[in-house]
């Protein structure tokens, strides 16, 4: 808890997103302000994609037009730049990090929701204890190190890490965790009745996100926001290299702590892509898949039962 709710982890985020807290602090931002953000972020993409755009949409010639989008993005979503002008959103690398922001705030301003302290709580309950409530887990339940469950765990982290990546792990904490009525959601779902195809893979992102998370679960990006922003379009991200997940941690920002999710994953039938494609996610839909595997040169060389790791996980596959 204290890693998810720390307040300095928050400030060093903030800091390295560039984001002004100052001009709009997260307990004030609301979500009409994110999606706000979103839909500049995805008339910004639709130029970059086709600068005809421009012209057709916006009657301005494409670097008029960028700089307009930007300036409006930047009035939503405040910046710090110092002395330096805000730059010009053109390319996909500077539309990523606007997403990346966004989907950062909107999972912070949860953390920052559960650590107001209110005044009838404030003597009864210690806030450790009220921010875990707020997460409503059914069960979060730290693992005896010596244990089988978190021995198998271990290997399948250390085991799935790729040697590009030159990570290495010094494992802290396993926490067996199940979100409340996860369960029951799943099974009453249209995605319990296609063919079964489950495995444990890994998901990565900054310790700040992690209160929205586990209180709300992964989510896809929103409407409003651009699909050419995403390797595959919108969707989950979820890896079977350990080391891949853990690099959107940004440890390297938070003295090398890190927490990193493996998660029970129903995948269906899924298409095969070797190189990026932002409509990855229609392409599936229209050939009746489920989920895309972004295939890259390495991968496990086997898979095995993970009811090795626990009895509920019979039927998963690992590597």
């Amino acid at each position: 808890m204290e890693l998810i709710f720390n307040r300095q982890r928050f400030r060093i985020t903030i800091s390295v997103l560039k984001y002004d807290a100052i001009k709009l602090p997260l307990g004030k931002l609301s979500d009409t302000t994110i999606t706000g953000g979103f839909q500049q972020l995805k008339d910004l993409a639709a130029l970059i994609d086709d600068p005809a755009v421009a012209s057709s949409k916006w009657n301005m010639g494409f670097a008029e037009a960028t700089e307009h989008l930007s300036n409006t993005y930047y009035s939503f979503i405040p910046h710090m730049f110092g002395r330096k002008q805000p730059p010009i959103i053109r390319n996909d690398i500077l539309l990523k990090k606007g997403i990346e922001l966004l989907q950062s705030l909107s999972d912070m301003r949860v953390a920052a929701e559960l650590m107001k302290i209110g005044r009838k709580t404030r003597d009864s309950i210690h806030p450790l204890d009220r921010q875990f409530q707020g997460l409503g887990l059914e069960e979060m339940t730290r693992l005896d190190d010596k244990s089988s469950e978190f021995g198998h765990i271990m290997r399948y982290l250390s085991n799935s890490g790729g040697a590009a990546h030159k990570m290495t792990y010094n494992i802290k904490d396993i926490f067996r965790i199940e979100r409340l009525g996860e369960r029951k959601r799943f099974d009453n779902s249209e995605f319990s009745k296609i063919p079964s195809n489950r495995r444990l893979l890994w998901h990565g992102s900054r310790s700040t996100n992690f209160a929205g998370i586990l209180s709300q679960g992964l989510r896809i990006g929103p409407p409003e926001a651009p699909v050419s922003g995403y390797m595959f379009g919108k969707g989950f991200y979820l890896a079977d290299c350990s080391s891949k997940s853990a690099g959107y941690c940004y440890s390297m920002n938070t003295g090398g702590e890190a927490l990193l999710v493996l998660c029970e994953a129903a995948l269906g039938a899924m298409q095969t892509l070797i190189e990026a494609d932002y409509n990855a996610g229609i392409k599936a839909k229209k050939n009746g898949m489920h989920s895309t595997w972004g295939q890259g040169k390495i991968g496990p060389r086997r898979w095995v039962d993970a009811g090795i790791v626990h009895p509920s996980l019979k039927g998963v596959e690992m590597c």
